[in-house]
């Protein structure tokens, strides 16, 4: 054995289902812990992998039980102190991909109780829990003697060139694997918890090439990748029991090839309310009547995206790759080339008022964008790369750290880059580049506008161009507050309007 995996626990992990107290109320000096640790014998040392992990981590506890399957490290129940409570959920570790998963037993009908100190084990492809502690909460504890069995969660290799029959034995916790170079088809909705889909997807793809560059990856075709045609799409739907996406190193191919679909043409992935998280992946000519022609997310939805590349994207409306309306967005190492939208941010737009799902109206949005990309991206109207925008009673919180907008163009909106817009926005923008964009309206690389809040420090603006009314590189309006430090203007140009560097309205 090269190394091998021990738990836990240190750092106190909230979630929703236990309390996220370290110290044991009423017994000083009684700590829970929940850090994880990894033994190499042939090092003769341990390794800490805590802030190493991703995904949904358990929180501390202590007297739980642990075994493996299917190269999957499993974790039951335990004993939280906070509120004296024993606890039943279920945890699967991933150790190639470093990555925590809640598994969400109560969807799938009756279950083992809340308890400590289980039997737990693994035969095949089952795992089996036997007995165990409760704790009635007066200092009792009452022994179980019950046996529950559960088929284990699974990695399940796809055919290439296979349909929708994959889901017939998928369960929620269930992970679909496409083997390099292999290819599947999406050609019919996959409408997630309902019918025979599951209520969480997982799709990891292989990949045979050995490059790390974001920019080059996949360009052989060595990818495992999905084929989008006719009405093919991903819907997840938090109300209708749809609990998340997950998509990691998965290449979509789609035959619109970058022209706008039909009418009434969903995105490649429609999120309400629930959770995606999309890393090392490929979106090619994704495209869509309405907005978001990759990803559409609304309803307080939570949309990560980490090392992806949209590529030639389109929307007839809003995001060009991306639309996010009342949800929440974390971008990062992503690149949007030659995405466009009819309206406003031809890579992506973020709003935080929505006619989409059962609220009607959004409140409030969080975006974050880190070391990303924008390059060759057109709006109709404004924010050539990136459109972000907040009504008067809203609230969207911006952080924009390491983004180069190259040569990104805008109608007569403006913000030929990017463009900030409404009074409920706060944006700050750091280390940023804008470079080589157009406007037909003002502000060639940032146009911020309508009452917006910004901070830019240490940025550039070079050689952008304002058409229409002024500040070839950056327009401010009167009304918008914020601050400017430490940014460059370059060879900005505003043949009309005045303001060749930046000018306030």
């Amino acid at each position: 054995v090269a190394c091998a995996l021990v738990l836990f626990f240190e750092q106190p992990v909230p979630t929703h289902l236990c309390s996220a107290g370290q110290w044991f109320p009423g017994a000083p000096g009684l700590a829970f812990f929940g850090d994880l640790w990894r033994f190499c014998p042939s090092k003769g040392s341990w390794e800490d992998l805590n802030g190493l992990t991703n995904g949904d981590p358990p929180c501390v506890r202590l007297a739980h039980s642990m075994t493996v399957v299917n190269g999957l490290v499993m974790v039951f129940g335990g004993f939280t102190g906070l509120y004296f409570a024993d606890l039943n959920d279920l945890y699967s570790f991933d150790s190639v991909h470093v990555r925590w998963r809640r598994l969400d037993l109560h969807a799938q009908g009756p279950g083992p109780s809340t308890r400590d100190s289980v039997g737990l084990t693994a035969a095949g492809q089952r795992i089996y829990l036997f007995g165990g502690s409760f704790f009635t909460g007066l200092a009792i504890t009452v022994p179980q003697g019950d046996l529950w069995g559960l088929d284990a969660p699974k990695q399940m290799q796809v055919s290439a060139g296979a349909g929708p029959q994959i889901f017939f034995d998928c369960f929620d916790w269930d992970t679909l694997l496409i083997p390099a170079s292999a290819s599947i088809a999406l050609s019919s909705p996959i409408h997630l918890c309902q019918s025979f889909f599951p209520c969480e997807l997982s799709v990891i793809a292989a990949s045979d090439s050995q490059s790390d560059n974001v920019t080059t990856r996949g360009v052989n075709g060595t990818r495992g990748s999905i084929r989008r045609s006719g009405q093919g799409t991903v819907i997840c739907i938090a109300h209708e029991g749809c609990t998340g996406v997950l998509l990691i190193g998965v290449r979509f191919e789609c035959a619109e090839n970058g022209s706008l679909s039909g009418e009434g043409s969903e995105p490649l992935l429609r999120v309400d309310g629930s959770s995606v998280e999309i890393s090392d992946g490929e979106f090619h000519g994704c495209s869509t009547d309405g907005d978001g022609g990759a990803i559409r997310a609304y309803g307080s939805a939570v949309v990560r995206l980490q090392d992806v590349v949209f590529d030639r994207c389109a929307a007839a409306r809003r995001g060009g790759a991306v639309a996010a309306a009342d949800a929440s967005l974390v971008v990062s190492g992503c690149r949007f080339r030659g995405c466009k939208a009819g309206l406003n941010g031809g890579g992506v737009a973020v709003w935080d008022y929505t006619c989409y799902g059962d609220d009607g109206v959004g409140k409030s949005t969080s975006v974050t964008i880190e070391e990303t990309d924008f390059h060759g991206c057109n709006a109709g109207a404004a924010g050539g790369g990136l459109y972000l925008a907040s009504s008067e009673g809203g609230a969207t919180d911006v952080t924009g750290k390491g983004l180069s907008l190259l040569e990104c163009k805008a109608g007569l909106s403006g913000g030929g880059g990017a463009a900030f817009s409404g009074k409920g926005l706060t944006a700050n923008v750091s280390n940023s580049s804008f470079h080589g964009c157009v406007t037909q309206g003002g502000g060639g690389g940032l146009a911020v506008q309508d009452g917006s809040t910004i901070h830019i420090t240490g940025s550039r603006f070079a050689e952008n161009a304002a058409l229409g009314s002024g500040g070839g590189g950056l327009i401010v309006a009167r009304e918008t507050g914020g601050s400017l430090s430490g940014t460059g203007f370059f060879d900005n140009t505003a043949p009309v309007g005045g303001g060749g560097g930046g000018f306030l309205l």
